[in-house]
């Protein structure tokens, strides 16, 4: 698990670097696993007036295990299941 939280620890410091689309919070401050994107919908795209919610949760073996992710926001995509906000590629 400290590899985890040197790497997300690390991660979210190259984020503050940044100047995008996407903001990035922790969902619970004691707990750098939770998060929340805030994202902006790509110009040119349906979804280009949209803000969307998406949750990210970090496992205790993280980059090992990829990160799951789920939209809060109802998103109308192929690749979005739209009860769920899960994000699948099948």
């Amino acid at each position: 698990m400290n590899l985890a939280i040197t790497r997300l620890n690390k991660e979210s410091r190259e984020y503050l670097k940044l100047k995008d689309d996407i903001q990035l919070y922790l969902r619970d401050q004691e707990n750098i696993f939770k998060w929340q994107a805030k994202l902006r919908g790509p110009p040119d795209t349906p979804y280009s007036e949209g803000t969307f919610l998406v949750n990210i949760d970090c496992p205790a073996d993280y980059p090992i295990s990829a990160p799951k992710c789920k939209f809060i926001t109802k998103v109308f995509h192929p690749n979005i299941h739209f009860d769920t906000g899960e994000i699948c590629f099948e």
